[in-house]
């Protein structure tokens, strides 16, 4: 899949989950970054802006990803709540499987979540 066809698909359905950013530029953003985090399969801001088209660039479509992240208006908590409580209210009725997911960080830190496991990923909920 190409990434404007991603992006376009994402941003359907961040739209359809009531998700609102204080600025559209915002909502663009957050989509391409997921995007880019998708096809790229890393959280590295230099990979993701290959995935974006444009003009402009790779330097400053980077520092527009770090700016985004680094955004205090932008409530991450709220939209990935407001996101996930879309998803499972789409899965009503269907059998669940919860799982502890667990990161070891540095081989000093150990990270417990409970994920949920859809097609074979897990999505974090606490």
């Amino acid at each position: 899949m190409d990434s404007l066809t991603l992006y376009r698909t994402i941003m359907a359905l961040v739209l359809n989950s009531q998700v609102h950013f204080h600025d559209q530029r915002c909502l663009v953003t957050f989509v391409w970054a997921i995007v880019g985090v998708l096809l790229e399969k890393c959280v590295h801001l230099s990979r993701w802006v290959n995935r974006r088209p444009g003009e402009v660039q790779a330097a400053s479509k980077q520092r527009q990803f770090a700016r985004w992240l680094n955004n205090e208006k932008i409530q991450e908590a709220w939209i990935y709540r407001q996101l996930a409580q879309k998803a499972l209210a789409s899965w009503r009725g269907e059998k669940i499987f919860l799982a502890l997911d667990s990161s070891s960080l540095w081989d000093r830190f150990v990270i417990v979540r409970v994920a949920l496991i859809y097609r074979g990923r897990a999505l974090p909920l606490s």
